[in-house]
């Protein structure tokens, strides 16, 4: 969408998706063979001491699991293995720094990605991917030397990478303006306050996009730049950090369709049919009241429902234009009538294309909707649930109780499948509602009423009326490291209920979808040979669990340094 906004005002555009490009490029059999060899002699290796320190314990863990799990192929292959074996495999030989998918897309590193300073010294190590994204960006830049360069920093994963290519966009064209915006910019660098990121960027561009980028370039096309006139912008004046007000947003319907065009799909890995495209139907949250959440965060907070009639008009568009027929409705919550009204169009128009979408508990969910919504081609719809706890509930304000839940779960009784969203750890929850929560929801799975539920550790989070005022929810002395200051979600708190250490040592664990215990064998075939085990795997793992806590509020490498530290000091594993 953004792309095309600019196109209408006559700003040439090229997009490119160096993530894909850089994957494509990553994911080889080369990669896999010394990926590989190097988890087989490193196994090998641990396996044969007497002893494990902390640290090795760790990667002894993640090298048998990967073993076990590619035990059951006998092609190890590119085109043998599954995806995120594939990738666990070549990132072995890089511990430990890691990239995991499950639960959620995340790479893992010795920096913190809430540390200003530690993004800012991120640009001179060598990460994996450093000499391909030289070797991308150095190839885009010889022939053009871009205005602007617009990183856009979505994940929090991304971060990294997104600092490395600046500093190499600065590398090879100095006279370029870079500015990096997204969602991640949004939350975490909109009261930055450290003036040495911008000798890496120029700028930063916080919430919407479009009308900042159109100023932006109107400004750098004069003699003598007034940035001043750039809505949303961060950037240094001197020695001063500059925040720019804020623009309003656009009228949605004024926006045009997405443009799923601008980068080139078939260079996307998987089959190009069963791509699934991200669709917003809207702004916002219509709900905007839970306690968690970041109501007070532009892309929650400003919420804006197009006409009906144009939100479907601009679907078709999508179908017909860019040949797409999956679609991801992934607005914070779709509403329910709205929701009617496009599975109407879709069967009455014959419109060939399936969907998901996110949405909320909701009393007009009827047993009626969701037969329409699956006529319509609807492939499954996740739920935000958060807690099977009346009280717990009350103090979230979700709006919702288990009572409306168990009826709008009896009212699809199978028709699609359902996903729910649940958070752990919520403050003053007990280990008795969190259990009850937890055997409450396996049994709905049991029984089919939901297909799956996704457990998350409770964050404190910048944006919601828990982080204004956490005293109103029973939390006391918040934790953070003074280096923290990105405005990190913060989970090292004090609170009514269960202790963090019994929540995220013990509880936790048994609630989420980490795969924390696996079955032990007494030989693994590794490089060729039976090797047999010295380790089990789920003593080792109940030591990990033991450390869990710290875990939470350290970066990864410093977590097992950390841990490795005191070992030597005490116990021995």
């Amino acid at each position: 969408m953004l792309s095309e906004y600019l196109r209408r005002k006559n700003i040439p555009v090229v997009a490119e998706d160096l993530g894909v490009q850089l994957w494509n490029r990553f994911f080889n059999h080369s990669n896999l063979c010394q990926g590989l060899e190097y988890v087989e002699e490193k196994f090998i290796c641990l396996n044969e001491r007497k002893k494990l320190s902390f640290r090795e314990m760790v990667e002894y863990t993640k090298s048998y699991r990967l073993l076990l799990a590619l035990s059951g192929f006998k092609e190890r292959s590119l085109d043998g293995l599954p995806d995120d074996l594939v990738l666990s495999t070549i990132m072995a030989r890089y511990f430990p720094e890691f990239y995991m998918e499950k639960p959620v897309n995340k790479f893992v590193s010795q920096y913190d990605e809430f540390s200003s300073r530690d993004v800012i010294d991120s640009v001179n190590h060598a990460f994996f991917y450093s000499s391909i994204l030289d070797e991308l960006i150095r190839d885009l830049l010889i022939d053009r030397k871009p205005l602007i360069a617009g990183i856009s920093l979505v994940f929090s994963n991304q971060l990294f990478p997104a600092f490395y290519c600046a500093s190499l966009i600065r590398k090879y064209s100095p006279s370029t303006h870079i500015t990096i915006g997204g969602p991640y910019v949004t939350l975490h660098f909109r009261e930055i306050h450290n003036p040495a990121i911008f000798d890496l960027v120029d700028s930063f561009i916080v919430d919407e996009g479009e009308i900042p980028l159109e100023k932006l370039f109107a400004e750098l096309q004069q003699e003598t730049p007034d940035f001043f006139r750039v809505p949303n912008l961060i950037w240094r004046d001197g020695k001063r950090i500059r925040k720019n007000q804020k623009a309003p947003p656009l009228e949605l319907q004024t926006l045009p369709c997405p443009d799923y065009g601008v980068m080139p799909l078939n260079s996307y890995q998987g089959d190009r049919d069963k791509m699934v495209f991200s669709f917003r139907l809207s702004r916002g949250c219509y709900w905007r009241q839970c306690a968690f959440c970041r109501t007070d965060v532009s892309f929650c907070r400003d919420y804006a429902q197009p006409e009906y009639e144009s939100v479907f008009t601009t679907l078709m568009e999508a179908r017909e234009k860019y040949n797409i027929a999956n679609f991801m409705f992934s607005d914070e919550s779709a509403h329910p009538n709205l929701l009617e009204y496009l599975s109407k169009k879709i069967i009455s128009h014959k419109l060939d294309c399936t969907w998901f979408a996110h949405t909320r508990f909701h009393k007009s969910l009827t047993r009626e909707r969701f037969r329409l919504f699956k006529q319509a081609n609807c492939k499954s719809m996740i739920l935000g649930l958060e807690s099977y706890n009346n009280r717990v509930l009350r103090l979230m304000r979700k709006g919702i109780t288990t009572g409306l839940v168990d009826e709008v779960l009896a009212s699809n009784d199978g028709i699609l499948p359902l996903k729910v969203y649940m958070i752990i750890g919520f403050p003053t929850e007990t280990e008795e509602e969190a259990r009850q929560g937890f055997n409450a929801l396996q049994e709905l799975v049991r029984e089919k009423k939901i297909d799956s539920c996704l457990y998350s550790l409770f964050n404190l989070s910048y944006g919601s009326d828990m982080w204004k005022n956490p005293e109103r929810y029973g939390i006391r002395n918040v934790r953070t490291s003074q280096n923290r200051d990105l405005l990190p979600d913060i989970v090292d708190i004090d609170c009514d209920g269960m202790t963090r250490e019994k929540l995220m040592n013990d509880l936790f664990w048994s609630v989420s979808l980490f795969p924390v215990t696996m079955p032990q064998v007494d030989e693994l075939q590794v490089a060729g040979k039976r090797v047999k085990i010295n380790y089990e795997f789920n003593s080792l793992m109940d030591v990990v669990k033991q450390h869990y806590y710290q875990g939470c509020t350290l970066p990864f490498v410093t977590w097992l340094e950390t841990t490795d530290a005191e070992a030597r000091r005490g116990t021995t594993y």
